[in-house]
């Protein structure tokens, strides 16, 4: 059995997930354009849920509306 001595550094970084002494590189994918993109509709889809809760709230009687439930819906195909 041979023993090796050769070692690789590790560097992990911002821009890239890591970066090896070798010369490759490993992309951080929660850093690409479509995964910003659904975050970002992700966030305004609870923005839009929470409001119609608060707005039926009001009301002192919960009822769960066509809309929410179409929400509801899409929130979940998103994740």
């Amino acid at each position: 059995m041979k023993k090796y001595r050769d070692s690789i550094g590790v560097d992990v970084g911002i821009k890239g997930l890591a970066i090896c002494t070798n010369g490759m590189t490993f992309k951080n994918i929660n850093k690409t354009r479509l995964v910003k993109k659904l975050e970002k509709r992700l966030r305004r889809l609870q923005r839009k849920i929470s409001r119609k809760y608060e707005l039926n709230k009001e009301g002192r009687k919960f009822v769960k509306t066509s809309n929410i439930i179409k929400l509801e819906k899409q929130i979940i195909l998103l994740q």
